[in-house]
């Protein structure tokens, strides 16, 4: 019987010491009467956040408040929406006078749940407690999702750690600048760009962090892809994510793709493609930039930008250490992590890697610039975009070059990747 489950489940949880966790430079804010929905690829820490916040609740009320539950606890399996509704009853069977007090149900990985939308509303709508939920689909995003709960939904996105985490995950000071110190911050920048930033990896040397990246990877494929959207052919699949991490920080077009494919003898039709490329972003394998235009058509004419929701992943396919990509990856999950809005590509004569309208943010990331003909294109480059955006500032993120080049109103700001990664985290 289910209930008897979920009263083990509940039970557990009470008893469950949770304060061994690491915490994160991002506490959780809950909003009451709202369902607070937590997004983001597998163990990048949705888990340790809602552990966290748990510890936190119950130094100020009774244990038995906080509630986690992981539905995808094999003790649960089958799971359909009406067992859901097995776990509300069965915690106000255990403790019934808490219908009269806030309570906070944590519920992991509620996605696989089909309708789960439906319970969180009645929920909502006839209990008194708060709900925060947890998932690896960008669905939980959707304007379907906010259509479907009434606007009754707040979402926030987890990324693996920033590099900030990270040196606290390590014990580096993030803070002081002494020689002694930038060393080693500058190290752990260099663990950080390859092994990437899973938490449970941060220990790891890189031949250990890559077997536990493909780990990973293998889950993301068979878990959030194979066994969601019904998949039969892994092959094409596996040589696409492959692909994808292998080219993080590049332009890919959908026609070479399946061109490529086709060179490998592995048949699959465009229009297939393009739903894998989908089902990538909605679990959060993969992230795409579009081309900056005011043309909706102009930009999905034009190629986008994949990168990899963590350079790690760069280890399961090439051992080869590829700064520039990598660089640029680190980069645009930092924006992501720090600022969330739309983020583009801008191309005129020559490309600039990333420009966010709303912060009038225009940035282009180039590992080394010692030789001339590299900096050269690389000013060059932002001066033509900031006359075109008409923006006065942008910045060339870099290995280690620091300095400020004015051209008349226009500044540019070299600054090393370190520096400008711990700028934005902790002014």
């Amino acid at each position: 019987m289910k209930k008897d489950v979920f009263k083990q489940i509940i039970l557990d949880s009470i008893e469950k010491n949770y304060t061994h966790i690491e915490n994160r430079y991002m506490p959780l804010k809950i909003y009451d009467n709202k369902a607070n929905c937590i997004i983001g690829v597998r163990r990048c820490g949705k888990t340790s956040l809602m552990q966290n916040t748990i510890i936190q609740l119950r130094k100020k009320s009774k244990t038995e408040n906080a509630i986690y539950i992981n539905l995808e606890d094999d003790r649960l399996y089958p799971l359909q929406l009406k067992d859901l509704n097995d776990f509300i009853e069965s915690y106000y069977e255990l403790y019934p006078k808490n219908r009269n007090h806030k309570v906070y149900f944590f519920i992991d990985e509620i996605q696989i749940v089909t309708g789960w939308e439906k319970f969180v509303r009645r929920i909502l709508d006839t209990e008194n407690c708060n709900l925060i939920i947890s998932g690896s689909s960008a669905k939980l995003l959707s304007k379907e999702i906010h259509t479907s709960l009434r606007g009754r939904s707040i979402s926030r996105e987890v990324y693996p750690l920033s590099f900030l985490e990270y040196l606290q995950f390590t014990g580096v000071d993030f803070k002081s600048r002494s020689t002694k110190n930038k060393s080693f911050i500058k190290h752990a920048l260099e663990d950080y760009l390859f092994k990437g930033g899973f938490p449970e990896l941060v220990s790891f040397d890189e031949s250990e962090a890559r077997k536990f990246l493909q780990e990973y990877k293998d889950l993301i494929i068979f878990r959030d892809l194979v066994e969601r959207y019904n998949i039969r052919e892994i092959a094409p699949l596996r040589y696409l994510i492959n692909y994808l991490y292998k080219n993080r920080s590049t332009l890919v077009s959908i026609n070479r793709l399946y061109n490529d494919l086709k060179s490998q003898g592995i048949s699959i039709g465009k229009s297939t493609l393009y739903d894998y490329m989908a089902y990538l972003q909605d679990c959060y394998a993969i992230q795409s930039v579009p081309m900056y235009s005011r043309s909706i058509k102009d930009q999905n004419r034009n190629p986008q930008k994949i990168y990899a929701i963590d350079n790690g992943f760069g280890l399961t396919t090439n051992i080869t250490k590829e700064y520039g990509k990598n660089f640029e990856n680190t980069v645009f999950l930092h924006l992501k992590q720090l600022h969330g809005e739309e983020i583009f590509y801008y191309k005129g004569n020559q490309e600039v890697d990333f420009y966010l309208p709303d912060k009038k943010l225009l940035l282009n990331v180039s590992y080394d610039i010692s030789n001339a003909q590299t900096y050269d294109r690389e000013i060059k480059g932002l001066q033509e975009a900031m006359t075109e955006l008409k923006l006065t500032n942008a910045y060339l993120i870099t290995d280690n070059v620091k300095e400020t080049v004015v051209m008349k109103k226009q500044t540019i700001y070299i600054i090393p990747l370190w520096e400008w990664l711990l700028e934005g985290m902790t002014n």
